[in-house]
């Protein structure tokens, strides 16, 4: 009898798919919104999110010793939190190098760079891979489900 095994999550090699979503969140004082007013114009015609899918987790349930794949793509982009534009990379001979923002001007506002990307990625997945219990096979569970590792509420 198979219907058993396939509602098994320890059995399920199902990814997950892990995206960064940034939302634009409107400042309703009176003050910000008399000095800025040009500025409220201009974040009108501007996206009000962006969405983007950073990486999957895939479990490896029949792996001995690997507990799950992690795939990120590369390069990741930057991405200008004030005008929430994503800024690509470029791979060239000499590594990666940044592209300018959106017609060349510089904001210098607050950059969400591609290293922090990969690591909020990175610990993300560990903790997903603590509180799901991915193990392999033959792993000896231990007093709790996360194989000793316990996770604080």
């Amino acid at each position: 009898d198979d219907s058993g095994d396939e509602s098994d999550p320890e059995d399920s090699e199902t990814p997950w798919i892990c995206t960064l979503t940034i939302r634009r969140l409107r400042s309703h004082s009176p003050s910000s919104s008399l000095r800025h007013s040009s500025i409220a114009e201009n974040h009108d015609s501007q996206p009000q999110s962006v969405c983007l899918k950073v990486a999957t987790l895939s479990p490896t349930p029949h792996h001995p010793k690997v507990v799950g794949l992690l795939k990120v793509p590369f390069p990741l982009p930057d991405i200008e939190i004030e005008s929430m534009a994503v800024r690509k990379r470029v791979v060239t001979a000499h590594g990666v190098s940044r592209t300018m923002s959106g017609a060349g001007e510089g904001h210098g506002g607050l950059v969400l760079t591609a290293e922090e990307i990969k690591d909020t990625i990175s610990s993300t997945a560990l903790w997903l891979v603590v509180r799901e219990g991915f193990g392999g096979i033959g792993r000896e569970r231990k007093r709790s489900e996360g194989g000793g590792w316990r996770m604080r509420a």
